[in-house]
């Protein structure tokens, strides 16, 4: 998937964190956000999921998907 450049404010604290643990696992900036990120949002979980899920067709994921958000909905 293509990057992109963003721009975002965060604590001076956490982004000297960041810096400091790129620099000691050799990583860019860049990809700790990243995977920060991912964990937060749960990328990591879906992914195995889905790994070991056959695969589903568009049009059946779209309408679970509809399903859980009109779920969601009326739960709140």
């Amino acid at each position: 998937m293509a990057k992109v450049k963003a721009i975002v404010e965060i604590n001076e604290d956490v982004l000297k964190a960041a810096r400091a643990f790129a620099a000691h696992k050799a990583l860019a900036e860049s990809e700790v956000v990243e995977s920060a990120l991912r964990q937060y949002l749960g990328f990591e979980i879906l992914d195995a999921i889905w790994a070991d899920q056959p695969a589903i067709d568009p049009d059946e994921a779209l309408a679970i998907a509809v399903e859980e958000v009109r779920a969601h909905r009326a739960s709140g």
